[in-house]
């Protein structure tokens, strides 16, 4: 992997309820040079954003406890406005989940498709963060 796939002082937050799949990622992500803030929930996720100046991207499960990850989205947005989404479940073929995982993308999200190899979460990562 070529140093224009590292993250550099790039900031991600990772938000989903699963620990194991959490795990998984910022350790992928570190890795790849990325710093990583993690949350199993909403509540977590807003804690975290706390101590925080700048925000480049957001991965975040579509269904959580509590805050859902659109409802989420949209406070993170409102604290970094610039900052990036990928959205990413396990349950696309549910209604409610697809008709969320359309407004993510209608707002300018990408959607990353719950299992996923480590090669496919950092192309998305990679490919999200370089879009203007």
């Amino acid at each position: 992997m070529g140093d224009e796939a590292k993250g550099g002082d790039t900031i991600v937050l990772v938000v989903d309820d699963n620990e194991e799949l959490r795990g998984f990622i910022k350790h992928a992500l570190t890795l790849a040079d990325y710093t990583v803030l993690e949350a199993p929930d909403g509540e977590g996720a807003l804690t975290a954003l706390q101590t925080v100046r700048q925000l480049d991207l957001v991965l975040c499960d579509v269904i959580l406890p509590g805050i859902k990850g659109l409802a989420l989205l949209e406070k993170i947005r409102g604290i970094f406005p610039e900052v990036k989404v990928i959205s990413m479940s396990g349950y696309v073929s549910d209604g409610v989940v697809s008709q969320e995982v359309e407004q993510t993308m209608a707002a300018g999200g990408v959607f990353l498709q719950k299992p996923f190899a480590t090669r496919q979460l950092l192309e998305t990562v990679h490919h999200v963060l370089e879009a203007k």
